[in-house]
């Protein structure tokens, strides 16, 4: 089953910049367009165990809390 972030997530990601740069060279992305337009489109790749452990990280966040829910068919 495919999963997407969580609207909070999202929002945090829109609103700052130094997380979507640190997500977009995890990715050797070289501006963080790509990653703008994976937010706005709920590309699953968002969901990797990479990207969540640098939000957790970027966030202070422990690996308890959920990030992602199920996409809708």
């Amino acid at each position: 089953m495919l999963s997407k972030l969580k609207q909070p997530v999202k929002q945090r990601i829109k609103e700052d910049q130094e997380l979507q740069l640190l997500i977009a060279k995890l990715f050797q992305k070289r501006n963080i367009v790509t990653i703008q337009r994976w937010v706005a489109n709920d590309n699953p790749v968002l969901t990797l165990p990479g990207v969540l452990e640098i939000i957790r990280g970027h966030d202070g966040l422990p690996e308890d809390v959920v990030l992602v829910e199920p996409m809708a068919a």
